[in-house]
């Protein structure tokens, strides 16, 4: 199986005047393409994962196994209650999955970023981890950032960490071991992001 990531929840209120144009220049004879222009939005994942596409698109970073999920979806009973799938695409040289992009109809978009599971890595990723450990001073610094006495006596004198305690340690301190979801990020209309969800625990 193929985890899902995130989920989008979005809060807004569509201008039916702008709908209204938009259609009228997008299917006008004289004018074949139309763009509208928002701002992007990204409130969590690795940064560069997504690039913006054309036609309300958007283009995330190929990986197989979600290509595969993608494919199987479009033919799914879920198939209503998902971004529609448009295959893979290349763009300066690097491969893309296509999709629709939820935020393409709306203005100043209110959007959750929730990471739902119990679990949010693969047991591969965990089991490649530790076949090769590997110290993380990129991790231990995210760590002591959170929770400075989080780090054991050890991973304090060598400044960092491995993959594998990071990543049960990040699980541990949200919501997503006792509730099955957390939220990595807000972002309501006009105002900035907010991403102070790590610990609510802490609240």
């Amino acid at each position: 199986m193929v985890p899902f990531g995130s989920v989008c929840f979005l809060f807004s209120v569509q201008h039916k005047s702008w709908k209204k144009i938009r259609n009228m220049v997008t299917w006008s004879p004289f004018v074949m393409s139309f763009k509208k222009k928002y701002p992007w939005i990204q409130l969590a994942g690795h940064a560069g994962s997504f690039k913006a596409g054309a036609n309300g698109r958007i283009l995330k970073k190929h990986c197989e196994s979600e290509q595969r999920c993608l494919d199987w979806l479009m033919r799914d009973v879920l198939r209503p209650y998902v971004p529609a799938y448009h295959g893979d695409v290349e763009k300066d040289g690097e491969k893309y999955n296509q999709m629709d992009d939820l935020l393409a109809e709306f203005d100043l978009p209110c959007v959750m970023d929730c990471k739902m599971g119990v679990r949010t890595y693969l047991e591969e990723e965990l089991t490649k981890a530790r076949k090769k450990p590997s110290l993380r001073k990129d991790m231990y610094q995210k760590m002591i950032e959170v929770d400075p006495e989080a780090p054991t006596a050890d991973e304090h004198a060598q400044q960092a960490v491995t993959k594998p305690r990071y990543m049960k340690w990040r699980e541990t301190i949200s919501s997503t071991a006792t509730l099955g979801f957390r939220i990595e990020g807000i972002k309501v209309g006009p105002n900035s992001p907010c991403p102070d969800f790590i610990c609510p625990h802490l609240e």
